[in-house]
């Protein structure tokens, strides 16, 4: 039997907001929760994580079905997420990958 195909990586910055504040027990599956109850249809969540430590790094970003959605996320630029205020804005892209990039060391919790 085939693993199942990861999700691929999504940076389409009309249907993708950054968020911020995420507690360090915030799942993929809760984000996306909360923010499909809150704003709309969530495609895909990437929750980043330390590779080595395991544990979050605190943010992450939601794709969104429509982009009307991750519109209406950034214009609150928040939601409550467990007690915390998680800050959403909009996202500028993917960031450069791989050892010489920023997000060298880092591992996710994708949904």
């Amino acid at each position: 039997m085939d693993a199942p195909a990861v999700p691929p990586i999504h940076d389409d910055p009309k249907r993708t907001v950054f968020v911020a504040n995420l507690g360090s027990k915030a799942s993929g599956a809760t984000v996306k929760s909360v923010c499909g109850s809150n704003f709309g249809i969530v495609e895909h969540v990437r929750i980043i994580s330390d590779r080595k430590k395991r544990v979050s790094k605190g943010f992450g970003f939601v794709t969104f079905k429509h982009a009307a959605s991750a519109t209406a996320a950034v214009q609150q630029g928040e939601f409550n997420l467990d007690g915390t205020k998680v800050v959403v804005v909009p996202h500028k892209g993917n960031p450069q990958r791989g050892k010489s990039g920023s997000m060298a060391g880092c591992g996710s919790d994708e949904i």
